[in-house]
C-alpha cells in the first residue's frame, strides 16, 4: 500500500485510547473529550481519516477510502503507534470502521464505545457527498 500523509497525534500517558471520527469531520471533534480522557489517566491516539480533516485527500479513484479501506489505515496507525490492545471510541462512520475492525480483531480491543454510528447502507448520503466535495 502506498503511504499517504495522515494528520495524527498522541496525548497523555496511561491506558491507550484510540478515537475515530466520522464524516464530514476530523479528529478535531474530540477537542473537548480528549483533554478529559488525558486528565483521567488515558493516553489518547487520534488521526484524521484518509480524505478528511488535515489528512491527504487522494485524487486517484484507485485509492481505497471506503470503510474497509479505512480499516486497513487504522491497522497501519496501530502498528505505527505500537498498540496491541487498546480502548476504541468511535463516532459516525468511525463506528463502522470500529465494528469491522472488531469483527476481525476482537482480541485487540479492551473496550469498544460507539457514538451515533452510521447504520444504513447508502453511505455516503447525497448530503454527505456534497459536503465532502465542498
Amino acid at each position: 500500500m502506498k503511504a499517504h500523509r495522515l494528520a495524527a497525534g498522541v496525548h497523555g500517558a496511561g491506558e491507550p485510547v484510540v478515537l475515530l471520527h466520522g464524516t464530514p469531520s476530523s479528529s478535531l471533534i474530540w477537542r473537548n473529550v480528549g483533554p478529559r480522557l488525558v486528565e483521567s489517566g488515558a493516553k489518547i491516539h487520534v488521526f484524521d481519516l484518509l480524505g478528511f480533516g488535515l489528512s491527504e485527500r487522494p485524487l486517484s479513484a484507485e485509492v481505497h477510502t471506503s470503510i474497509s479501506g479505512q480499516v486497513a489505515i487504522l491497522e497501519e496507525m496501530l502498528a505505527h503507534w505500537g498498540l496491541d490492545r487498546f480502548h476504541l471510541v468511535a463516532n459516525d462512520i468511525g463506528g463502522r470502521i470500529a465494528q469491522r475492525f472488531g469483527v476481525f480483531h476482537p482480541e485487540r480491543l479492551k473496550s469498544l464505545t460507539m457514538i451515533g454510528v452510521v447504520s444504513f447502507d447508502s453511505y455516503p448520503s447525497q448530503r454527505t457527498r456534497k459536503q465532502m466535495e465542498q
